[in-house]
């Protein structure tokens, strides 16, 4: 994917005034907790988000679900399932204000999408992490430069 230029930044910031956030909800949830060595948590961590778009052009409506994962390992590699796993799917309900080019809208939607739903996402991690009685597991502040790494978006 690109990279997020200042140009892109300042475009994403115009279209942006096009997309509002109607509701935000946690949709499906999932938290693992698999073997934990005695005295020792992992440490490596890998975060992986899907994006799934749809959009109806005539009630200038998208619905835009985004999935969370978050898998904790330890650094030799293991045949065992992770011993720390945490999914979370929010749905977003976005009215579009005015119109614009599908793959403009493809790419704004995700990019709000991504923004409005990590809160929510470092929220989540936080409190199940420290509801399994391990310290509490801290997602990063979300920057806009971070877009390129986030796959792209799928239409339904």
């Amino acid at each position: 994917m690109p990279k997020v230029v200042s140009e892109d930044l300042v475009r994403l910031t115009r279209n942006v005034k096009k997309i509002q956030l109607q509701e935000i909800c946690l949709s499906e949830s999932s938290c693992k907790l698999g073997t934990i060595r005695a005295g020792k948590l992992p440490t490596r961590a890998m975060q992986s988000i899907g994006i799934q778009l749809q959009a109806d052009k005539e009630t200038q409506q998208a619905t835009v679900r985004i999935l969370f994962k978050l898998v904790v390992t330890y650094d030799e590699p293991e045949d065992a399932d992770p011993p720390i796993s945490v999914t979370a799917a929010f749905v977003l309900h976005d009215a579009i204000a005015k119109a614009f080019p599908k793959k403009i809208l493809k790419q704004t939607v995700r990019s709000t999408a991504t923004m409005m739903a990590w809160s929510y996402w470092r929220d989540f991690v936080h409190s199940m992490t420290m509801r399994m009685g391990l310290p509490a597991f801290p997602i990063p502040l979300f920057s806009v430069t971070d877009l390129e790494e986030y796959p792209r978006t799928t239409e339904e």
